[in-house]
């Protein structure tokens, strides 16, 4: 082995090692970064061509490796933005006109505009609701969108089913068709009225007046009238019956007959057709009695927070508990993540060695759940730095050494004299 080989070699070592201290480096000082995957150096050796009679000097070679598919430690926030994946998957991320991006740095904020952005500024990319579609693998990456919130806006809902649970009195008098309450007569009768609140397109109540006549034996005369068109007594009103049926009820056991009306059609005056469900209604021999009335549909409400699931659909929560869902945030995957390309932000872009991206639904396949208010760790482990960084530096001052050693012996030859 040549003295010029013993330089070579450690000046080879030295490299290596100053490349090792530099991924050291950059790991602890982002070890308080969301999302960071730490970096580590690989060595291999470069063997000289020698002879079994003289040794020929190699050197070392380092590489870099990224850990991109390991997970960091999940830590819980009170930010329903904050965003962390338990599992495989990366966030679809971009910036504005730039191709999308993937990233595990899930600290989100909204923006003046209502755009979700990480601190890196990442908005996070998902699909429209509006569009019509939910399919995350027919959509593709070039369909998602920003995801942004509308917290100034309102929101109402026209009601569109209900039902009411009540018992009608089986012990009543039949009433004469002439008289039911259905003819909007002057001298029309019943056996029993409820109201039930609807809303039409613009969340304005529109209240129903139910009627309910006993037509004859187990049978039920029902008419529906708008509210505001009833008189000082209220039959008749000023406009006929919205809506009329006939109930039958089994003698046998009080419950409503498949030969009659089970259900009642309201069409609401500005609003929807809503199914009234009646085929839970009863016939004993007891008073007249409401055990439940349910109807959906809600007057406008004010934006009060936003609620993100497990499967990434984002639901934008009003003060009067309606949730109104308007993205699917995906999740992304290759195939090989840790042949990723590293981008500043840390987030990363495909590469040859990754394969192309995929989405996919978060706790679908191979893709793991979306956490809200939750955010992930950092992969460095400071302790296992530190004792590689004192590896690196007594291998970088040996390898100092050396070169120290081989140079002295040069000098000697060359100061030789014949």
């Amino acid at each position: 082995m040549s003295l010029y080989s013993v330089l070579n070699s450690s000046i080879a070592g030295m490299a290596a090692q100053s490349n090792r201290i530099g991924t050291i480096a950059d790991n602890i000082s982002n070890s308080g970064t969301t999302g960071y995957k730490r970096v580590s150096t690989e060595f291999e050796t470069i063997m000289g061509q020698g002879s079994t009679s003289a040794y020929s000097g190699g050197s070392v070679a380092s590489k870099y490796r990224n850990s991109i598919s390991e997970q960091g430690t999940l830590q819980a926030t009170s930010n329903p933005t904050d965003l962390a994946v338990n599992g495989k998957g990366f966030f679809l991320v971009s910036r504005p006109g730039t191709s999308p991006l993937l990233t595990r740095a899930g600290a989100f904020q909204p923006t003046a505009e209502g755009f979700l952005e990480n601190s890196a500024g990442y908005r996070l990319m998902g699909l429209d609701l509006s569009s019509g579609t939910d399919s995350l693998s027919a959509a593709g990456v070039q369909s998602m969108t920003p995801v942004q919130i509308d917290s100034q806006g309102l929101v109402a809902s026209a009601s569109t089913s209900g039902s009411l649970v009540a018992n009608l009195p089986a012990q009543s008098a039949a009433i004469s068709p002439a008289q039911l309450a259905s003819t909007n007569s002057p001298n029309a009768a019943y056996t029993a009225k409820t109201s039930i609140v609807t809303y039409d397109n613009l969340g304005a109540k529109v209240p129903m007046d139910i009627y309910f006549s006993k037509s004859g034996s187990n049978s039920w005369d029902v008419a529906a009238y708008n509210a505001k068109d009833a008189s000082a007594g209220g039959l008749p009103y000023s406009s006929g019956p919205i809506a009329t049926a006939s109930m039958t009820f089994d003698p046998g056991t009080g419950r409503p007959h498949s030969s009659g009306a089970r259900s009642l059609i309201l069409n609401v005056p500005n609003g929807a057709s809503v199914g009234l469900d009646l085929g839970q209604m009863t016939q004993f021999e007891s008073d007249y009695s409401v055990s439940s009335m349910v109807m959906d549909g809600h007057a406008p409400a004010a934006f009060d927070h936003v609620e993100i699931t497990a499967d990434g659909t984002l639901s934008s929560v009003f003060q009067d508990g309606t949730k109104l869902a308007s993205f699917k945030i995906p999740l992304a995957g290759v195939t090989n993540p840790d042949g990723l390309r590293p981008v500043d932000g840390n987030a990363f872009e495909e590469a040859t060695n990754s394969g192309a991206i995929t989405l996919g639904d978060a706790g679908s396949g191979v893709f793991g759940k979306i956490i809200g208010s939750t955010l992930e760790s950092s992969t460095v482990d400071l302790a296992g730095e530190l004792t590689s960084m004192i590896q690196s530096q007594r291998s970088y001052t040996m390898n100092s050494k050396v070169f120290q050693a081989g140079s002295d012996m040069l000098e000697i030859i060359s100061n030789l004299k014949v």
